[in-house]
């Protein structure tokens, strides 16, 4: 996990939160992110499917972290960058053997 500290805290709940947990997104954060982004790759839809990952680890409302600074996000998007790439298949198909006589 690495904590990113946001320049300017946020309120929800009638608590300020200073800082962010960031880390290996869970598999429904990544399909909240897929979801998000199904429109295409514009950062527009990066930007709305990275805010949909982090709400649904974090438990966060949309809503609240669209106040987050662009420098705090600059950090937490560095953050999960290791974790974003593309899933490759282990076995490179279907599961289904392909041997054939």
């Amino acid at each position: 996990m690495t904590t990113i500290k946001l320049k300017t805290p946020i309120e929800h709940d009638g608590k300020a939160i200073g800082s962010i947990e960031v880390g290996e997104p869970s598999v429904g954060a990544v399909r909240e992110f897929t979801r998000a982004t199904a429109g295409g790759e514009d950062a527009a839809a990066v930007l709305a499917g990275t805010l949909a990952l982090l709400s649904f680890d974090c438990r966060i409302p949309v809503e609240v972290l669209e106040r987050i600074k662009i420098s705090d996000l600059t950090a937490i998007s560095e953050a999960l960058a290791p974790f974003m790439a593309a899933p490759t298949p282990a076995s490179g198909g279907t599961g289904a053997s392909s041997a054939q006589t």
